[in-house]
């Protein structure tokens, strides 16, 4: 062989497997990181502070923040 992978053909079924305990570990991953967030206190104060400061519109739009950071191409 030249060092090149042969392609392999896999049962659709165990491909399907596959995606279904792809599907489930994203979850999970949701799930563990929801509950991550909910038990960090300091984040949970920087995310109510950012929403009051949302809803009386003090919040700034990305395009103004990457114009005045020079990101903007």
């Amino acid at each position: 062989m030249d060092g090149m992978s042969e392609t392999q053909q896999l049962p659709s079924q165990l491909v399907r497997r596959l995606a279904e305990v792809c599907a489930d570990l994203e979850e999970l991953h949701d799930e563990l990181e929801d509950f991550l967030i909910s038990r960090n206190r300091h984040l949970l104060r920087k995310l109510r502070t950012a929403r009051r400061e949302d809803a009386a519109g003090r919040a700034r739009s990305y395009d103004e923040l990457a114009g005045e950071l020079g990101l903007n191409s």
